[in-house]
This record gives C-alpha cells, sequence and structure tokens, in this order.
C-alpha cells in the first residue's frame, strides 16, 4: 500500500485502519516507514477502546 502523497508538508497525519487483515498489515508497513523517519506516532485503538 503507498503512503499517503504529500503527507509531509502536514502537521497531522490521521489514517483509520479497519479490522481486515491485509489493510492491517499495510498499514503496519506505513508505521514503520514513518516511525523509521522520525515522526511521532500516537496510536488510538477504538476496537480496544469498544471491548472495555
Amino acid at each position: 500500500d503507498e503512503l499517503p502523497k504529500g503527507f509531509e508538508q502536514f502537521e497531522r497525519l490521521i489514517e483509520v485502519v479497519t479490522l481486515d487483515d491485509q489493510q492491517r498489515q499495510d498499514a503496519r508497513g506505513r508505521w514503520k516507514h514513518y516511525a523509521d523517519r522520525g515522526y511521532a506516532i500516537v496510536r488510538h485503538d477504538l476496537a480496544l477502546k469498544e471491548a472495555a
């Protein structure tokens, strides 16, 4: 899956990822890309909040 074009120009990027296995795998790849470049990442897992 591709990174959003021009994401570097924004202060904040929000990605919504479903529980679909392929979407989650693609999102993990993007997460690694962002982390490897030093971007601060904050995770908000709404599936965990609904289970509580």
